[in-house]
């Protein structure tokens, strides 16, 4: 299989997509639109005073543990293997899901029954779970990813995300997260949010309840093109939680994502607004559809201003803490390398940090300034000039540095205070005297 000229850089834009609606949608989770209205107005930008500040979420902590079943298992592993994944790198009754008890919440209950000796499928099935439970939201909140690794290829993507999400799902919930992996992959070669919404339509069943919402949004929309809020009426009407059982249903989710994929007209940000104003399960589907349309749109297609807070940096909650913070472009590199494999080629060999896709910090920060211009230590505290050997400290207590060797081998080591919640709080900055990065490292005060 042949892999499309710009892959590499439509995968970051994908999971930059993604990470952007999660953090875009949390803080509305479970909200309705009238509330969201009520508390908040039109939504034109993140909440959070700091969006860097944000804690592990299943959303994204999901896509990136569930892909260990392809390193660990090869690259076609059946779903009782995506069950494995599930023991092996969640910690009970910690992190990744939403541990709100068994006959509650699905990926608990699917844990414990994994934990007590059911293998999936059969861990997630409607069987053994009932169709309340198995029917929930889950099982497409984590299957964008495989979507980015199965580019242009919605069928493949779809299969995969079948045997992933049943370890914990079933019926139209498994429908969902295909169709979902099916919007990403047939958005590397799309001319629209709707061409991919046609193709993924295409790999679920036409009779299930999620082809049938998805094909009635799509419907009141060639009848009524001009006014989400109309159709979010309708949704409401016909589709809102009230109409399903559980705490969060799949189906009511799914005509949201429709909804704003169809009245977005494309554009990554007013996609993602529609999808936060709709309400309900907010960071699930923003950032499901912020994953398609960054694949659709590409870097060029996402504002600055909605990339700059984020500075490239998630958290996750898993029990291998070396994958527990990353960077965006980092997470795309793996992506990228499974993505290779499922086409049988090599993946591509790459620095941990190369700054490869555009506008790619990968968490770390650039000096407003170049350092020519910056005030030198000795100038501006001569006692600080005194302690210039490695090891000694400065007068607020940060500790002198070795020579920037990874980068130049030369010394470029300075001392600052900055206040943190109205205390001062000294800071180590590396600088390389021969570039504008540094890293920022909290010292004990």
């Amino acid at each position: 299989m042949t892999l499309p000229h710009d892959y590499a850089e439509r995968v970051y834009a994908g999971w930059l997509g993604k990470c952007i609606g999660v953090r875009f949608g949390a803080p509305t989770e479970s909200l309705t639109y009238k509330d969201i209205q009520t508390l908040f107005g039109e939504l034109n930008s993140y909440l959070q005073i700091d969006p860097r500040i944000f804690h592990p979420d299943d959303d994204l902590t999901g896509p990136m543990l569930f892909l260990r079943a392809l390193d660990d298992y090869g690259d076609d592993p059946p779903a009782e293997r995506f069950g494995d994944v599930w023991l092996n790198y969640i910690a009970d009754g910690r992190g990744t899901l939403w541990w709100g008890g068994y006959g509650i919440s699905t990926e608990h209950t699917a844990y414990m029954n994994l934990a007590a000796g059911i293998p999936a499928p059969a861990s997630g099935s409607i069987a053994v779970n009932g169709q309340t439970i198995a029917e929930q939201i889950g099982g497409q909140i984590f299957s964008d990813g495989w979507g980015l690794i199965c580019p242009n290829n919605p069928v493949r993507a779809a299969e995969l995300a079948r045997r992933a999400a049943s370890v914990s799902h079933d019926g139209n919930a498994v429908y969902g997260g295909m169709y979902v992996a099916a919007t990403v992959a047939a958005a590397f070669s799309a001319r629209s949010a709707r061409e991919t919404m046609t193709a993924a339509l295409g790999v679920i069943p036409a009779d299930s309840a999620y082809a049938t919402v998805v094909s009635e949004v799509m419907a009141f929309h060639d009848a009524n093109p001009g006014d989400w809020r109309a159709c979010y009426a309708w949704i409401h009407a016909n589709h809102g939680y009230d109409k399903y059982p559980g705490r969060v249903h799949i189906i009511p989710n799914a005509a949201i994502m429709a909804m704003a994929m169809l009245y977005g007209q494309d554009d990554f940000i007013e996609t993602l607004k529609i999808a936060n104003m709709g309400g309900w399960d907010t960071d699930c589907n923003v950032g499901n559809v912020g994953s398609v349309l960054g694949v659709l749109v590409g870097v060029a297609g996402i504002p600055e201003t909605w990339r700059r807070p984020l500075n490239d940096i998630f958290t996750l909650a898993s029990l291998t803490g070396s994958r527990n913070i990353m960077d965006i472009g980092h997470a795309a590199d793996v992506f990228i390398g499974h993505g290779h494999r499922q086409a049988g080629l090599p993946p591509p060999r790459k620095a941990r940090y190369h700054f490869d896709f555009p506008g790619s910090t990968q968490g770390f920060r650039r000096w407003a300034k170049p350092l020519e211009s910056s005030p030198s230590p000795r100038a501006t505290n001569p006692a600080r000039a005194r302690s210039k050997s490695a090891g000694a400290t400065c007068s607020a207590g940060a500790t002198w540095g070795r020579p920037c060797a990874p980068i130049c081998g030369r010394p470029s080591w300075m001392a600052t205070t900055i206040a943190v919640h109205s205390r001062p709080a000294c800071i180590r900055a590396r600088r390389c005297a021969c570039a504008s990065w540094l890293i920022r490292m909290p010292t004990r005060s």
